[in-house]
């Protein structure tokens, strides 16, 4: 090929795929100091041949585009490289585990485009490239679950958890308990089961567990029943509202209030409208101060008026117990605290802060405040916050779930709640009749819900979601006449 084709097509190449880019001076420069000719390198059985200074000054300049556009590929490979979020922990092994559920993630998250998130006004049969659950209506015997009629609507109490390695459904209705391995059999306990013994915490307003351990209690009430079959159940009484409960590795938790009423209290010292017009409020050394813009001030020893700290606008006092029969106040106990969990190395706790306690006795703190409520999930916290991701919660602090980096996680809000558990995470939304599933964090899809299971949502949150070792099973309530509703089950499993 003669020199001037050879330019006329290096040219034409060079137009159609970098287009028309004038070379930096400095190549130019140096492009000039070249010989008019320049000899070249034996290149196999072509020999030598001449170049002339404008194909080179083409050739150079090409070369040089060719490098910076793959310096930039390369290096925006890395930069999303370091974004790859961490790798979760494995589930914590206990004898009592259910069976094996699918393991965390061991390989980095996928750089693919994401599918959109469906929307109530569209939302598509599914989307994602995780497993998808399929839904099937439980009709359980009447021994199991009473469904209540006009002289009995919102008279009883139904409620389903997962809890050691079987789901247990309690209906007060039917004054029964039972229980299923799989969601789909299940069994009436007999009286005098062992298994019965979960009925009277399970009509308590909030529950918790651990294993086969599962614990009630309400914030109108002010004691806690704790549930160990075969062992006898354990009730305690505490002087305040129990606030907040926590069962795990290391024991029991509780929050407990103050019985003072601390508003009631300082405006018989300060009189009335200081709230309003409260300029300053300190509490140090054990001296609480608070000055008024009308130029009120207290200044008095919270301990000479016979309070503690926990007394002081009710941050709470805190009691651990070893096995539900023995209790120990907590000293420094973090103030304010709205939710406990228990978890493989002890308690995980939210409050003004996040805080973690390895003996729930010893307290540090972990992390700023998050925005969602805690949920157990695989010996840690689960949290889904206002920003619209999922974090777990360690006692090394929050990392994101790697599913984070395709989806926005839903929050836990008034239209839906989500459950965990060895299947995984599930989230059921109302506002647009959608399930989200995630079976180990990593993977996960949105799929619409069954008609017939969008119907029996009316619009109203869910009861209760219980992730199971190898199904799910939810609890909706069907509204039958205004502010009226009928108990639901139905039962998840995972599409083969």
């Amino acid at each position: 090929m003669i020199e001037q084709q050879m330019e006329d097509r290096l040219r034409a190449w060079f137009a159609e795929e970098v287009g028309r880019v004038e070379a930096p001076p400095p190549l130019v420069a140096a492009v000039d100091r070249v010989p008019s000719t320049v000899a070249v390198p034996r290149l196999g059985w072509r020999g030598l041949f001449p170049l002339s200074r404008p194909l080179v000054l083409i050739v150079l300049t090409a070369l040089t585009m060719i490098a910076l556009i793959g310096s930039l590929v390369v290096g925006g490979a890395l930069r999303e490289q370091q974004r790859l979020p961490a790798v979760l922990p494995q589930p914590v092994a206990t004898e009592e585990t259910s069976p094996t559920p699918r393991q965390g993630p061991t390989a980095a998250v996928s750089d693919a485009p994401s599918p959109p998130i469906p929307t109530a006004e569209a939302s598509p049969a599914t989307v994602g490239e995780g497993p998808v659950l399929t839904w099937t209506k439980l009709v359980l015997d009447e021994a199991s679950l009473e469904l209540p009629d006009e002289t009995t609507f919102g008279r009883s109490v139904t409620r389903v958890a997962w809890v050691g390695q079987r789901f247990v459904l309690i209906d007060q209705g039917a004054a029964a308990v039972s229980t299923s391995i799989d969601g789909l059999t299940w069994d009436p306990e007999e009286p005098d089961s062992p298994i019965r013994d979960y009925y009277a915490p399970m009509l308590r307003e909030s529950i918790a567990t651990w294993q086969h351990e599962l614990v009630g209690w309400g914030p109108t009430q002010s004691s806690i029943v704790l549930a160990r079959p075969p062992e006898e159940p354990a009730r305690s009484d505490f002087e305040g509202k129990v606030g907040a409960f926590g069962i795990g590795s290391a024991g029991v938790v509780v929050r407990v209030h103050s019985t003072l009423d601390f508003d009631a209290y300082i405006t018989s010292l300060m009189g009335p409208g200081w709230v309003e017009s409260m300029d300053t409020f300190s509490y140090e050394g054990g001296i609480l101060r608070i000055t008024t813009d009308d130029d009120r001030v207290l200044e008095i020893d919270w301990a000479d008026h016979g309070f503690q700290p926990g007394d002081l606008a009710d941050r709470g006092f805190g009691w651990h117990s070893p096995d539900g029969d023995r209790w120990t106040p907590i000293r420094r106990f973090p103030p304010n605290v709205s939710d406990i969990v228990g978890v493989r190395d002890g308690f995980i706790a939210s409050g003004e802060e996040m805080w973690h306690s390895a003996d729930g006795l010893k307290w540090r703190r972990i992390g700023p405040l998050g925005a969602g409520p805690l949920l157990p999930w695989m010996g840690d916290v689960l949290m889904s916050v206002e920003a619209g991701r999922f974090d777990l919660w360690t006692s090394d602090g929050p990392r994101q779930l790697p599913m984070n980096a395709d989806i926005a996680a839903r929050s836990m809000d008034s239209t839906g709640t989500i459950g965990a558990g060895p299947l995984g995470i599930v989230s059921l939304r109302a506002v647009d009749h959608t399930v989200l599933y995630s079976p180990d964090g990593v993977e996960w899809s949105i799929a619409a819900m069954p008609d017939a299971m969008a119907e029996e949502v009316s619009g109203r949150p869910f009861g209760t979601v219980a992730v199971g070792g190898s199904s799910v099973v939810v609890l909706l309530w069907r509204e039958a006449t205004p502010e009226h509703y009928v108990p639901s089950l139905w039962l998840g499993t995972v599409e083969p």
